[in-house]
């Protein structure tokens, strides 16, 4: 479905709605979630509207198809992705109670970490793995695995100065344990990427 819609505003905005059946199991999902979080038992239009994806937008169909408005809501998680990362990861939800010196260190040093992890090892090994073993990796697992084996980092590193475009051994098992798993439901952040700009 895809049509303009007007808003109850006063103005009677128009917008345009998009609606994709979700899966069945994503229904389901939805549907069970739904009848244990609402406090009193969901309609049955309510348990319906659970098996679609429904998104409002004032992008124009002239500029983008469904497709793609559906690939770019999906980037939106890629934030949450980042930040998830970023606590999980390098213990941003762990401060304890410094002086506002040390608190300054302790933050300057993770975002100097995290500009390593994303920019200088992440970003650069990315590309390298998609080239050579069309595998795409996962922002998170990298971050993860940097994390637990800080020693890799000048590996990984000194690997990529060497020649950034082919394999070392230390990305070679990168890509083995930091790639996302082939999902057939599903698309990950760079299939999502590459719809967009296809």
């Amino acid at each position: 479905m895809d049509i303009v819609i007007k808003l109850n505003n006063k103005v009677k905005s128009a917008v345009r709605m998009i609606a994709f059946p979700a899966s069945e199991e994503v229904a389901e999902s939805r549907r069970r979630k739904a009848r244990k979080e609402l406090k009193m038992t969901p309609s049955a239009d309510y348990l319906e509207l659970q098996g679609w994806f429904i998104y409002l937008t004032t992008i124009g169909k002239e500029t983008a198809e469904p497709k793609k408005i559906f690939a770019l809501y999906k980037l939106r998680w890629r934030i949450e992705i980042i930040f998830k990362s970023w606590k999980s990861n390098m213990a941003f939800d762990r401060v304890h109670n410094v002086s506002k010196i040390q608190l300054w260190v302790i933050l300057w040093s993770r975002f100097i970490m995290i500009i390593i992890c994303t920019q200088l090892i992440y970003t650069p090994c990315r590309l390298v793995i998609k080239a050579n073993l069309n595998k795409d990796l996962s922002l998170l697992k990298v971050t993860h695995y940097l994390i637990k084996h800080p020693e890799k980092i000048t590996g990984i590193l000194t690997e990529l100065q060497s020649d950034p475009n082919k394999l070392g051994v230390i990305s070679t098992t990168m890509a083995k344990y930091c790639s996302y798993e082939k999902r057939k439901k599903r698309s990950n952040y760079q299939e999502d990427l590459r719809t967009i700009y296809s």
